[in-house]
């Protein structure tokens, strides 16, 4: 029977980082740069140096401000408030060999707020290539590549407040797999396209969504809460993997995923 590395109790892998497996890796506790009144103008990844800028509109061309989160175990994380501040950058592939991907985040909502999207590069209408994490009437929600939001999965129902950490997988054959706070528990899909690169002609966004054309975020959607972690991998998540990353979370935000 496999067992997890982190419910061993045991370190993680010698010198393993999600830098090992990742393409992109954002973490709150590096690359960050900050402006007066502590706001972020930019977060840079840890891989490849891909930079997220302040979002520009409403006057507020900054993310939130860089804060500690006691509930992460008082690690760094970026602060959204919800109604005008988001980070973004041009649109990226998230393809590898057979169009495989996941993307892991860690975040906080300390709110009953049942909007925001947490991260996204999508259009708001059904348009192929979509992707995003959100919260919408009160439920946490996957939105994937190719499925309609009929079938996106629901992975926490009703609560909207607390830690979130979440996974979607999506493999070369139109099928994927997500995982809500809990690492030993995916939710299967199924019925997806094949062979869909992730490329979208609109924009990435952390803190927000993109509207029907993709041309600026849909303000209903904002993101309310702290974002501490985004990870993006070019494939599927092997055990070891899974371990890895189980063990990495758990042991840096005092975690049980």
């Amino acid at each position: 029977m496999f067992i997890p590395f982190g419910f061993m109790g045991g370190a993680p892998a010698v010198g393993w980082t999600p830098a090992d497996i990742a393409k992109y890796w954002w973490t709150a506790d590096a690359g960050v740069t900050i402006v007066p009144f502590n706001d972020v103008a930019s977060w840079v990844d840890q891989v490849g140096g891909l930079t997220m800028t302040g979002g520009t509109g409403a006057g507020n061309p900054e993310g939130g401000p860089l804060v500690t989160q006691g509930a992460l175990n008082n690690q760094k994380v970026i602060r959204f408030d919800g109604n005008s501040r988001w980070l973004e950058r041009p649109p990226i592939s998230f393809a590898s060999d057979g169009y495989a991907f996941t993307c892991i985040t860690v975040a906080y909502k300390d709110n009953g707020a049942t909007t925001g999207t947490l991260i996204a590069q999508s259009l708001f209408a059904g348009a192929q290539g979509r992707f995003g994490f959100l919260t919408d009437g009160g439920t946490f929600n996957a939105l994937g590549t190719n499925f309609t939001s009929a079938t996106s999965p629901v992975l926490e129902n009703p609560s909207t407040t607390g830690v979130k950490v979440a996974a979607y997988e999506y493999d070369a054959s139109g099928n994927g797999r997500v995982w809500f706070n809990d690492f030993n528990t995916p939710t299967a899909l199924s019925g997806g396209s094949s062979n869909v690169d992730m490329y979208q002609g609109s924009k990435l966004l952390f803190g927000a969504f993109n509207n029907s054309n993709g041309s600026s975020v849909q303000p209903s959607y904002f993101w309310d809460g702290d974002i501490a972690e985004v990870i993006f991998v070019p494939n599927v998540l092997s055990a070891g993997d899974i371990a890895n990353l189980q063990t990495y979370i758990n042991t840096k935000y005092n975690l049980s995923v």
